[in-house]
This record gives structure tokens, C-alpha cells and sequence, in this order.
């Protein structure tokens, strides 16, 4: 072999080495959550860059699982094609699967390849998936159906399995059809925290709009936990109609239904609810957030942060007596004006240090009920007991005493007053009744003695005198 053919093969053999070098995509696999529910569809998002020197295009996403295929196929979405990633950028191929096994430490491995055969990969492990028996269930709560170009709510509860608390909970709405969402109040990936076991917390709260074209508005809210599975609800509003009825639409089994849990529970149409948001509060901080509904009667929270919190919702709303717990006060003992209920997303109690609650009360129901505006108190449900909270009346007007009272936290509340205690009865002292006349005579005459003989006896006596004188001048 010649120097040059020599020369020409060492470069060529340089050329097809730096070429491997060059041309390389590095996979990333990421799933919302690492504790899925089987049979519930799950989104997962393959993050590929190009480390090459040159763009490559078409680039094909494929999935598969071990240490079995714990998922079906064809996958309900299959993962998007990515067009083109140029040299040194990242492209992401997202795609949807079911899981139909259910197993702990399984990995989930994606495999790209471009229309140029350069081709990489990567997997995520520590994978489980739940039995639908031991994960969240959920339920979305709206109107049935709307008029074009209308403002209406979307609520969520959800629902820890029995034998777990559902830890980290998140919730992300996404709509098709005939409607859209408002996310310059509410963002559409919410917190919920965490849900105790066996029980519901709600709401988390959406305002979305109709369009100005009939058709149909689907929500569907992808709900996913730390440690109980995942949950895809989804429910349909018919655009076009002014019907304001109210039902709810659950997913994740027969345990999914909405309600109890602190007041909470499905969302009634009729309902007086408000809600606002805080941006961000650091903690140590208070934030204040101001309610303009009067039907609510609390018009203001403000809330001493513990821990740092950002897209903070509170929502208020009329509330009612849980079944099965008795009053704040008993009937004898007072009466309740009216129950609140003030539920959080993207923020805990745990969170807060303490709540700030001004409210009000008319002058006119105290009037009617004969109540004092002193004797006016906020009570707070926890753990399935009324606690009554250091309330201060704060001033008055001609229609309204308004009042704050502290809160270690937020929940059911219920605005009551005590009735006036009734006077203790003082004892009445007897008067001594007059004696009766005939009686007082019969009293001042000794027993025994006749007056009437005493009268004659003397007048026997005196004309004896006068008889006597009258013999004695004669003589």
C-alpha cells in the first residue's frame, strides 16, 4: 500500500470517528409522577438534545418497559414525531400511555432514532403502579350546560384511598371544545397537598368561559399524587343553552364521588362562592386578600405565612352543617347566623401561622333574635369539633357590627351568637296582710269581760250617786 493510500485511509478512518462523536442524541424520560394507578392514562414527556455538530430531523420516539411490558399497546397517544432539533438544542415528544400491570421498580426506556440514523436513549426506574382499589379517585363538579360567552366554574374534590394518604396531590386542567380557561385568576396546575385517608378534600377551582359558537365543552383534569396513584376525570358541558343545573362527573372507581371532608363537596350552581388569589408570600410575611360578596358576610383574610407559598387561591363560599356533628351552640344556648367555608390550593395549615378573619354581622337579625352584638363569636370545625375563636367586635354602624377574630387555620366556619342569660329571680318578700277590723275589735276586747253589763253597772252606779245627793240637800 502506497503513502497516499495509507494518508487516505487514516483520514477517512478520522472522518467516520469524529463523525459517531459528533452525531449524538442524549434521551431524558419524565412522567408526572412515579406512583401511577393502572388503567389510568398517564403523559410522558421525552426531552431529546442534540450534542452533534449538525441538525437532525424527523426524530422517532419509541417506548417500552421492564422488567415487563407493565403498560398497553398501541399507546394511547403515540409520542410526536419531533421535526427538526438543531445542534446543541433540546425538542420534547410527548406521549401517552396505560398502565395495565400492576408492580413496584419497573422502568419506563425511550429509544429515538433520526431520519439520518443517528439514534440514542434513556429510561427512568422506580416506577409503581396501584391497583385502582389503592389510589386517589376524583371528581369534577360544574354546570351542565351554558349559555355562549358565559363565565362558569369547574370544582374538583378528591378522594385519598383508605388505606393511605395521598401525599402532594396536583391537579392540571385542560379543556377542548367550546371553551377556554381564565388563568389570569387561576392557574391551571393546582396543589392540593395532601389528602388524608379515606377522605375528600375539595375544591380546587377553575374559571373558564363559553364560546360565542354552540358546541361542547370536554374538561378533563389530570390529578396525580406522590404515593396514591394518578386520576384523568373528565366531564362535558353542552355551549349554547342558559340551563344552569349543576353535576359532577367522577373517575377512579366506585369510591370516587365527591363530598364530606370539612364542609366541602360538590359545588352547587346556586352557591355564593368567591375567590382570589395571592401571587407569592415569602415566609414570616402576611398577605391580605379582600372578599366583595355581602351574602358571605367575611370580607376580609389575612394570612401570616409559616413556610413560602406562590399561586395561592382561596376560595370562600356558603357552607352547611357536615351531617352527623352538632351545632356550634346549642339551640337553648344561641344561634348560628351562617357557615362558611374557605378551602386552599397551593397552599396548607400547615403552612400558615395564623389567619386574620374580619366579618359582619346586620344589625337587623340581631334585633329580630334579641341578640346582643357582644355575644356575637366565630366558631372553626377541626378534626369533627367546633372550637370557638377569640373574636373582637371591632366598631359598628348604623346596619352592620363588624367584627376579627384569629384562626390557627382555614376550614368551616360558622358566625353564631349566644343568647342573653334570664336574670336570676330574686326572692319576694312576703307583705303582712292588714288584720281585718271586726277582728282587730274582737283582739282589743279581753276574754271573758261583757261590756255591756259593765255599762249598766255604772249607770246603776251614777243615778245611785245622784239619789243619794238628792236625799242629802233635803234634810
Amino acid at each position: 500500500m502506497t503513502a497516499t493510500k495509507i494518508a487516505a485511509t487514516v483520514v477517512l478512518a478520522l472522518l467516520l470517528t469524529l463523525g459517531s462523536v459528533q452525531a449524538a442524541l442524549n434521551v431524558e424520560v419524565e412522567l408526572p409522577t412515579k406512583s401511577l394507578t393502572e388503567n389510568e392514562q398517564v403523559s410522558v414527556s421525552v426531552t431529546v438534545t442534540n450534542t452533534g455538530s449538525s441538525t437532525e430531523s424527523n426524530v422517532v420516539v419509541q417506548l417500552s418497559g421492564s422488567p415487563s411490558q407493565w403498560f398497553g399497546l398501541p399507546l394511547v397517544q403515540d409520542c410526536s414525531v419531533i421535526i427538526s432539533i438543531a445542534n446543541g438544542q433540546s425538542q420534547i415528544s410527548t406521549c401517552i400511555l396505560r398502565p395495565t400491570t400492576v408492580g413496584s421498580d419497573l422502568s419506563l426506556a425511550a429509544t429515538v432514532q433520526s431520519s439520518g440514523g443517528t439514534s440514542g436513549s434513556g429510561n427512568t426506574g422506580g416506577i409503581t403502579v396501584n391497583s385502582q382499589a389503592n389510589s386517589i379517585t376524583a371528581a369534577i363538579t360544574s354546570t351542565s350546560s351554558v349559555g355562549l360567552s358565559t363565565s362558569f366554574d369547574a370544582s374538583l374534590a378528591v378522594t385519598a384511598p383508605a388505606s393511605t394518604s395521598a401525599t402532594n396531590v396536583r391537579a392540571t386542567i385542560s379543556l377542548a371544545g367550546s371553551c377556554s380557561i381564565d388563568n389570569s385568576s387561576v392557574p391551571s396546575s393546582q396543589t392540593l397537598g395532601t389528602v388524608n385517608q379515606g377522605t375528600t378534600k375539595s375544591p380546587l377551582d377553575w374559571h373558564l368561559a363559553s364560546s360565542s359558537s354552540a358546541g361542547t365543552c370536554t374538561i378533563t383534569v389530570n390529578v396525580v399524587s406522590d404515593n396514591a396513584g394518578t386520576v384523568n376525570p373528565s366531564k362535558s358541558v353542552t355551549v349554547g343553552t342558559s340551563s344552569s343545573s349543576s353535576s359532577s362527573s367522577s373517575s377512579g372507581g366506585s369510591s370516587g364521588a365527591a363530598g364530606g371532608g370539612g364542609g366541602g363537596g360538590g359545588s352547587d350552581s346556586k352557591t355564593v362562592k368567591e375567590s382570589q388569589r395571592i401571587a407569592a408570600i415569602a415566609a414570616g410575611a402576611t398577605a391580605k386578600v379582600a372578599f366583595a360578596k355581602a351574602e358571605l358576610n367575611l370580607y376580609e383574610i389575612a394570612i401570616s405565612a409559616k413556610n413560602a407559598a406562590s399561586n395561592v387561591q382561596i376560595t370562600l363560599s356558603e357552607g352547611t352543617l357536615p351531617a352527623g356533628l352538632v351545632l356550634p351552640l346549642a339551640s337553648a344556648q344561641g344561634l348560628v347566623l351562617k357557615y362558611l367555608n374557605v378551602s386552599l390550593a397551593n397552599i396548607t395549615d400547615s403552612d400558615i401561622a395564623q389567619a386574620n378573619i374580619a366579618f359582619k354581622v346586620e344589625k337587623g337579625w340581631l334585633d329580630n333574635n334579641s341578640l346582643d352584638a357582644s355575644a356575637v363569636s366565630l366558631y372553626r370545625l377541626e378534626s369533627n369539633a367546633w372550637s370557638k375563636l377569640a373574636t373582637n367586635l371591632a366598631k359598628e354602624d348604623a346596619s352592620h357590627a363588624y367584627y376579627t377574630a384569629v384562626s390557627p387555620g382555614l376550614s368551616l366556619f360558622a358566625i353564631a351568637a349566644e343568647k342573653a342569660k334570664p336574670p336570676a329571680a330574686e326572692p319576694v318578700a312576703e307583705e303582712p296582710q292588714p288584720a281585718d277590723v271586726g277582728e282587730q275589735q274582737q283582739t282589743a276586747q279581753p276574754e271573758g269581760i261583757n261590756f255591756g253589763l259593765v255599762g249598766l253597772a255604772l249607770l246603776v252606779a251614777i243615778l245611785l250617786v245622784a239619789a243619794y245627793a238628792l236625799q242629802s240637800r233635803k234634810k
